[in-house]
């Protein structure tokens, strides 16, 4: 019995690209390197623009990665540290910077190349092999001046992706795309190396305006069309796209983060789904403000990024409430009557109660920008945070709801969260607040979009319905989602949605159609649907290799290969995946089905047992390999797998009909026969499991 081709979609924050020894690299983007010399360097704005460049210097952005000189290093390199299983002894020779690391019983050293951030704390990248700068896991505290581990107390192995010295701490693949002005990756996946660039080290000006050749042209009278003219960060929504390239959990389409016009035709950003927000839309994980703005009533209200900070500065433009205060009248809101607490204390701060943080990094308290009112009411009822609670830790959410009744009185007015908490939930009554989020005209687009995501995982035949009119929606954050959420469905399904979708406007729409149709047989459309197939397939291509340094992305190269039945390009990109981080459940299933249909047998058994060992709860590999033991006539062996995939889900009708079937044919038909009925009790509707049924019944 071969293993069935089953292929699971999930959504990633990454995806990567794929090509082997000799293989060719056709699609690559020119248009970041036709850029890179029209970028003049900040120095060359300092003339014209004092203030700004100023400004400038005594930002984040200024020092957001730095040489590691006098200059810029904080913390005390003539010291040890010792945290979870590891040593360090920093010292300096000269002017150069180096710490010794004694980890698993072996010491390296290296050097300290660059300065990462300023406030508060401060990181610094060692340079290793390939081109790869590494984030030391111990960092500066600049406000305690003390030295601590991120995630302290956590003993992290040197080989897993999460280890300093790994690809979740390696500076090219996470953080440098933000860090530096007009970076590119340059990663050669082949060779397992990077030859990074950028024009400059820290965030400068042109990483905002773009490059400025033809701005100084244009000041020098030459005749040149002027890029700056007319303030394009001045409109709401390009000023967002702007700072959303950095301040925003997304994937990128290209190795290239300069500035843009159409933030979707740049990057996919992340919903505000339950994996990486609360519940009601909460920071939980970084997220970097933007999908947080997004749902607020301050960006329905055409707020921008530069009414509350200091573009050039990054500091907000006033101190305590008065910033508020521009906007919301303070007979109203500047009160004891609304807030409730003594003035002039932190209590009576507009955002203690409206900005609720939490703190990142081990010691980096920021504030959420969604700007919601305080629900402790929801916490009672579905353990989310609230401010109130931030502050009283003494109290519990049953207190803090009650204060809000007794000020406010019983009811509250709707917002999104009283639908997206239940909806997040994934069970049947989920469809329903879910109908509430995407018919409700005040509900954020990117509340709209997560609600569309959620559809995927309904048992609700509402749930292709509204997926496909979600395809036609005006806001192309919500038809991207419902792309995502359609290659749930069998590929009859999505065919023709996904070929109409090849044609959107915007990209990350047009990236997201295509997944849905990447496995179907070209040749049978007509030309110009074919051309426009190629097209976005190009676009693919250029997507999944800017991102071919994750270890998802290549679990999404190995699934796009195996899609189009190049086996060898499949079966290298899952392995590469595997390398990077053995800790993913996707890459031994796919690499399972792909052994199998080239009847490599031997490879499937060894690969689904690395995979049991590391996820030993998770009941597809047994079955898979339950399968590959019939392949080799190992019927009680094959039992024995199914047994076990069978007692951790016994509601998966597959599993269940063949460890039922297993059982029959050797000889405990009494067995199978009381397992059946379990089954079809459980899977009413199952057309195998039924005329499993009939069978017995006729034996």
């Amino acid at each position: 019995m071969r293993i069935l081709y089953i292929l699971i979609f999930i959504p990633l924050f990454t995806i990567t690209g794929c090509t082997s020894n000799g293989e060719k690299e056709p699609y690559k983007s020119t248009k970041s390197t036709l850029l890179h010399e029209q970028y003049v360097g900040a120095e060359s704005c300092k003339e014209c623009h004092q203030e700004a460049y100023a400004d400038w210097k005594k930002s984040d952005h200024f020092y957001s990665m730095q040489k590691a000189t006098k200059e810029f290093v904080k913390a005390n390199f003539n010291t040890t540290y010792s945290a979870d299983e590891i040593q360090y002894k920093f010292y300096t020779q000269d002017t150069t910077y180096f710490v010794e690391i004694t980890e698993a019983n072996q010491t390296h050293t290296f050097k300290v190349a660059y300065t990462f951030g300023w406030h508060p704390l401060q990181q610094y990248l060692l340079e290793t092999e390939n081109g790869k700068f590494q984030t030391l896991r111990a960092s500066w505290d600049t406000e305690n001046n003390k030295w601590f581990h991120q995630n302290a107390g956590d003993i992290v192995e040197p080989h897993d992706w999460l280890s300093w010295s790994k690809g979740g701490q390696n500076w090219n693949t996470m953080c440098s795309s933000c860090h530096s002005t007009h970076l590119k990756k340059n990663y050669n996946e082949v060779t397992d190396n990077f030859n990074t660039t950028f024009k400059e080290i820290n965030v400068a000006c042109e990483s905002c305006h773009g490059p400025g050749v033809n701005h100084i042209g244009f000041q020098s009278n030459n005749k040149i069309t002027d890029p700056y003219q007319g303030g394009i960060l001045t409109d709401q929504k390009a000023q967002i796209n702007n700072c959303g390239t950095c301040h925003a959990r997304r994937t990128m389409f290209e190795d290239v983060s300069d500035p843009h016009n159409e933030f979707l035709d740049q990057f996919i950003p992340q919903n505000l789904t339950s994996t990486f927000y609360e519940g009601d839309g909460q920071i939980k994980g970084e997220d970097f403000v933007y999908g947080s703005f997004l749902s607020s009533r301050m960006y329905r209200n055409h707020v921008a990024c530069n009414n509350c900070h200091n573009s050039h500065s990054g500091e907000i433009k006033m101190e305590g409430n008065s910033l508020c205060l521009q906007c919301h009248e303070p007979q109203d809101y500047d009160t004891q009557k609304h807030h409730h607490h003594t003035p002039n204390t932190e209590g009576a701060s507009c955002v203690s109660c409206h900005m609720d943080g939490k703190v990142y990094m081990g010691n980096d308290y920021r504030k959420d920008h969604s700007f919601r009112i305080p629900r402790p009411d929801q916490s009672v009822k579905y353990e989310t945070s609230n401010s109130c609670n931030s502050c009283h830790t003494d109290k519990d959410a049953k207190w803090a709801a009650t204060a809000v009744t007794t000020w406010y009185g019983k009811e509250r007015a709707y917002h999104f969260s009283d639908d997206l908490l239940p909806a997040s939930k994934l069970n049947e009554q989920s469809m329903t607040h879910i109908e509430n989020l995407l018919s409700n005209d005040s509900v954020p687009t990117i509340i709209k979009s997560t609600a569309i995501e959620y559809l995927q995982y309904l048992d609700d035949p509402m749930a292709l319905d509204l997926i496909l009119k979600s395809l036609s929606h005006k806001e192309a954050l919500v038809r991207q989602s419902g792309y995502v959420s359609l290659l749930w469905f069998p590929e009859n399904i999505r065919v023709d949605a996904g070929l109409r979708g090849l044609s959107d406007p915007v990209k990350a729409v047009r990236i997201m159609a295509f997944r849905t149709v990447i496995s179907i047989d070209v040749n049978q459309l007509n030309p110009e649907i074919i051309k426009i197939w190629n097209n976005v397939n190009a676009e693919y291509l250029i997507y999944l290799k800017t991102n071919a340094d994750f270890p998802s992305g290549q679990t999404l190269i190995g699934e796009y290969y195996q899609q189009v039945n190049d086996t060898k390009r499949a079966i290298t990109a899952f392995n590469r995946a595997l390398k990077m981080d053995s800790v993913q459940l996707r890459p031994y299933s796919n690499l399972a089905i792909l052994y199998s249909g080239i009847n490599d047998l031997a490879s499937v058994k060894k690969i689904l047992l690395q995979g049991t060992e590391l996820f030993p709860n998770h009941a597809l590999y047994y079955y898979y390999l339950g399968l590959n033991e019939g392949e080799l006539g190992n019927l009680n062996a094959q039992l024995n797998q199914f047994k076990k995939a069978y007692l951790l889900n016994s509601t998966d009708p597959k599993i269940a009909y063949n460890y039922i079937l297993s059982l029959y044919n050797l000889d405990a038909q009494k067995e199978a026969k009381k397992q059946l009925v379990k089954a079809l009790i459980v899977n009413p509707n199952n057309k195998d499991l039924y005329e499993l049924d009939l069978y017995f019944k006729q034996q």
